[in-house]
């Protein structure tokens, strides 16, 4: 069905033989990607928890996640001007494959992505403080800089030059947003 165009109709095959045998190999993983076909990512990340769950095969069902995730990543590089949201909306499909991935140079991909996401979530966070003066915003922006240095380290190795560029950024980030919070959550 999905073959012949029939995306819609071949998810609701898929799902009627996985009630009759939920042991089908890649039933979940067909299912994502026909939602992803349809533009329906949140229901391809709930169908390859799925997968994950009925035991399909890690490294693909993570990397398909992160190739959800990565294009968010690019379409949130793409705006002019950036903007701070867009570079969460990665998040979950990179935190599962991260979660998923066995294969390390892939799972270092993933937290890479991840690592990198939260900084320019938080650069630009950062940069709309004096006008915003939200104390959320602030400590929000807090938290991505605390989570880019956990993952930016651990992907690193997928471009070295790029990971030292993001944590010396990150060092001189970090006293400015301390000292906004300070500031705008009294």
């Amino acid at each position: 069905l999905k073959n012949s165009g029939q995306v819609q109709q071949s998810i609701a095959a898929a799902r009627r033989a996985l009630e009759v045998n939920p042991k089908i190999p890649n039933g979940w993983t067909q299912i994502a990607v026909a939602y992803n076909e349809l533009n329906f990512p949140d229901s391809a990340l709930a169908a390859l928890r799925e997968a994950k769950t009925a035991g399909d095969n890690a490294d693909q069902i993570g990397g398909f996640a992160m190739s959800i995730g990565n294009n968010f990543y690019k379409a949130a590089m793409a705006l002019d001007p950036k903007q701070a949201p867009a570079f969460l909306v990665p998040m979950p499909y990179l935190m599962f494959a991260d979660s998923t991935i066995t294969d390390a140079a892939t799972k270092a991909q993933a937290a890479f992505l991840i690592g990198v996401s939260h900084f320019y979530f938080a650069q630009v966070t950062a940069q709309g403080l004096a006008a915003s003066k939200s104390c959320d915003e602030a400590k929000a922006a807090q938290n991505s800089v605390a989570e880019s240095m956990i993952f930016t380290p651990r992907g690193g190795r997928t471009s070295p030059e790029a990971a030292g560029q993001i944590m010396n950024a990150l060092n001189g980030l970090m006293p400015y947003l301390e000292q906004s919070v300070k500031t705008l959550c009294k």
